[in-house]
Order: structure tokens, then C-alpha cells, then sequence
């Protein structure tokens, strides 16, 4: 009778000590999900600035185009011609 309380024991320590692995394990992969977050909050920041870097330039080819409106009325506009209007836009946003 003693040893088969002993062999039930013996197998309830084996179950606890299997559980603590599989809570180990669980433990890992949740640090792991953690880590994957906080990269793709990363990217989500970056990609954040990016747009608000794209809005920048929408907004300042915006008013390169108002202001080639306004000065040029409409004439056609070389590249070289356009640089330096676009120059002078960000010096003035700046």
C-alpha cells in the first residue's frame, strides 16, 4: 500500500515538474510575442514619419506650384527654373 502511494506521488511530481516546463515554455513564447510587438511598433513609427515626410513634400510642391501659378502665370517652367523655385519655397517654409 506504501508503495503505491509512493508511485502515485512519484507520478504527480513527474506532472508538476512537466507543467513547470510547459509554463516555462509558454513564458518564452510570450516574451518572444512581446518582441515581435515592439517591432512592429517600431515599423509602425517609422512608417509614422515616413508619411508625415511625404505630406512635407506634398505640402511644399503645393506651394511650389502656387507660387509658379502666381509668378510664372502659367508660362511653361524648366526643370532648372523649377529647382530653384523650389529652393526658394523651402527657404521660405524654413
Amino acid at each position: 500500500m506504501n508503495e503505491a502511494f509512493i508511485s502515485v506521488n512519484e507520478s504527480f511530481i513527474s506532472v508538476n515538474e512537466s507543467l513547470i516546463l510547459v509554463n516555462e515554455a509558454f513564458c518564452c513564447v510570450n516574451e518572444a510575442l512581446i518582441l515581435v510587438n515592439e517591432a512592429f511598433i517600431s515599423v509602425n513609427e517609422a512608417l509614422i514619419l515616413v508619411n508625415e515626410a511625404f505630406i512635407s513634400v506634398n505640402e511644399s510642391f503645393i506651394l511650389v506650384n502656387e507660387y509658379q501659378s502666381f509668378i510664372f502665370l502659367d508660362l511653361p517652367i524648366t526643370n532648372y527654373e523649377l529647382v530653384l523655385s523650389v529652393a526658394e519655397v523651402l527657404q521660405i517654409t524654413n
